[in-house]
């Protein structure tokens, strides 16, 4: 069977507590995308992302790459604009502290 395939979209810091369970779920990461395309290189190296690839657009990795869903780990005010624009299919989204309500 197929591994599932993943963009992740936001690499900053609570990327660091997605990875490992991306990771542990065999789950193979095809792009990783940030605002800043440094910060999703420094993901792909730090957890060994062979054949991942780094986008600083959300748009242009949504056209490029194929996907069977798309993680959202953007921060609250980005959810919208990435999970509305985001291919057909599942769109995960971690929801963070918003607004400051914290349960």
């Amino acid at each position: 069977m197929a591994r599932e395939r993943v963009i992740v979209v936001g690499a900053g810091g609570i990327a660091d507590a997605w990875f490992p369970a991306i990771k542990k779920q065999d789950l193979q990461v095809a792009a990783v995308v940030d605002l800043k395309k440094e910060a999703a290189l420094a993901r792909i190296d730090k957890y060994q992302l062979s054949g991942t690839v780094a986008y600083d657009d959300p748009q242009k990795a949504f056209r490029e790459v194929q996907a069977d869903f798309v993680l959202d780990l953007t921060i609250p005010d980005a959810h919208c604009d990435i999970t509305c624009s985001a291919p057909r299919g599942r769109v995960s989204c971690d929801r963070g502290k918003t607004n400051g309500f914290d349960p």
